[in-house]
């Protein structure tokens, strides 16, 4: 099978913004201020698709619209290096087959499949679990992020997406979009959350016009940092060119994935190669020219004497970045009393895990340094869970109230603090890949807090979600500098 030549853009360790792959060092000196693009690279030999190794930064030459670009940062990563970031692999499973003995049979190789990926990853790494089926139109993620090895197999085991509909080709990727949503939403608990790939380990291709692919695939690159490794079956041809594609392959080109065999573990075709590559990645980085509003196109090319002993090498990569792409929402604070007060009367919610009707994703916070009382909380909500409403100029408007109330370890109110916000955003696409809302909350912790629970409120719709954090791990976290300007 041969290997797309594709591409990929990674954020740095370092301050990010969230989704897109410039990234921002402030130095000491003041006002001084630079802007990188961070480039994850695979090579790969084109006759064997195992990784080339030995590469160097002068083995890489980068354009950015067409313009050569200086590389001011390179990494080599390796299967034994102890201190590479991890990365956060996803396994997503596909429809079951109608038929219970086929649907015991899938199972059993997806347990199979899953147990092989897990024994080759690296310590650092995390991995989750997703389901999607488009026939039926339905994704769920059964399993975020975690570095146990245990977890994964079990949420295969449990996972299940029935199909009505025979395995066919289907002409939509509604499913496909709410998978990616979903996975975006769960992968973005933390700043600096680690790459996700998300390994498709059944073939269900979806063909899809170029225009929609290339929409699809911009709204994916623009949004978030997800890699695409899609299963494909050896005897149906992957198109990646004229008027038709086949989708998940076509954003595997361009988000930087590859695509294995499905069912095969070894070889250069199989999951084994896939594995080895991103382990086996080069981290590179640049200034480009100019930070000019709007999509820049990335190439990177192998240098004249690049690649040792006459060996040919694919390089994939991410295909591009939107430069200074705006906020893709804006929140407010509001003196909305009435909303609050309504908020301030509802019963304490039980005692349950988030499930996929619940919109408050998750909470993290920390203390101040030099203020034993002070702190700060992010929320992450769900935008796919609130009601919008439209507005002018395209804008979308959404209201939630929140209470943050702080309890003692008999679960006794020390204290509450409410707040209602207004949130807007810009009228969305047919393929737009949504982040989730962060609400930041500053607040005083009264003494013999033992835990904070976060209820919130949608306005319109009055779907209520909750979380809570205790205080021995907020207590943990590093503490926060408060910055005078």
């Amino acid at each position: 099978m041969n290997r797309p030549s594709t591409r990929r853009v990674l954020p740095l360790a370092l301050t990010v913004l969230a989704s897109l792959t410039l990234i921002t060092f402030q130095r000491s000196a003041p006002a001084t201020q630079v802007n990188l693009v961070a480039i994850s690279v695979i090579a790969s030999d084109k006759a064997t698709g195992l990784p080339v190794k030995d590469l160097t930064n002068r083995d890489f030459q980068i354009f950015d619209n067409g313009k050569p670009a200086a590389l001011s940062y390179f990494r080599a990563f390796s299967d034994s290096d102890s201190s590479a970031e991890g990365l956060s692999f996803w396994l997503v499973v596909g429809c079951d087959p109608s038929a219970a003995e086929s649907r015991t049979a899938a199972v059993r190789k997806r347990s199979e499949f899953a147990r092989h990926v897990l024994e080759r990853l690296a310590p650092r790494d995390t991995v989750g679990v997703a389901r999607w089926c488009e026939a039926k139109g339905t994704a769920k993620v059964d399993l975020a992020p975690t570095a146990d090895r245990q977890a994964p197999l079990q949420a295969i085991d449990a996972s299940s997406v029935s199909q009505t509909e025979g395995n066919q080709v289907r002409h939509s990727h509604s499913a496909l979009l709410k998978l990616l949503q979903r996975v975006t939403a769960a992968s973005y608990p933390a700043d600096l959350a680690p790459l996700p790939v998300l390994l498709f380990l059944e073939s269900e291709e979806i063909d899809s016009s170029r225009e929609q692919a290339q929409g699809f695939a911009q709204e994916v690159l623009s949004h978030s940092s997800l890699v695409i490794c899609p299963a494909v079956n050896d005897s149906r041809a992957t198109r990646l060119s004229g008027n038709s594609v086949t989708l998940l392959s076509y954003l595997a080109e361009k988000t930087g994935g590859q695509v294995f065999s499905a069912g095969r573990f070894g070889g250069n075709t199989g999951i084994d190669s896939v594995l080895a590559a991103f382990h086996s990645r080069y981290q590179l980085a640049y200034a480009p020219g100019a930070l000019d509003s709007g999509w820049h196109e990335i190439e990177i090319r192998s240098a004249k004497d690049a690649v040792p002993k006459g060996t040919l090498a694919t390089l994939s990569y991410r295909a591009g970045y939107l430069s200074a792409p705006g906020a893709q929402y804006n929140i407010s604070e509001r003196k909305a009393l009435a909303t609050k007060q309504s908020l301030s009367s509802l019963p304490a919610p039980p005692a349950a895990s988030a499930g996929e009707g619940a919109f408050l994703l998750s909470v993290r916070g920390a203390m101040y340094e030099g203020n034993p009382r002070s702190a700060q909380f992010k929320l992450n909500v769900d935008q796919a869970a609130l009601s919008w409403s439209a507005q002018d100029e395209g804008r979308q408007r959404s209201e939630v109230a929140l209470k943050t109330d702080f309890l003692s370890s008999g679960g006794e109110s020390l204290g509450q603090k409410l707040a209602a916000y207004e949130i807007t955003r810009r009228e969305l696409n047919a393929w737009s890949i949504l982040r989730p809302i962060e609400i930041s909350v500053y607040a005083d912790v009264p003494e013999n807090t033992d835990r904070i629970r976060f209820v919130i409120r949608d306005k319109s719709s009055g779907r209520t979600g909750f979380s809570e954090v205790s205080m021995q791990e907020i207590l943990a976290a590093p503490r926060l500098r408060k910055v005078i300007y």
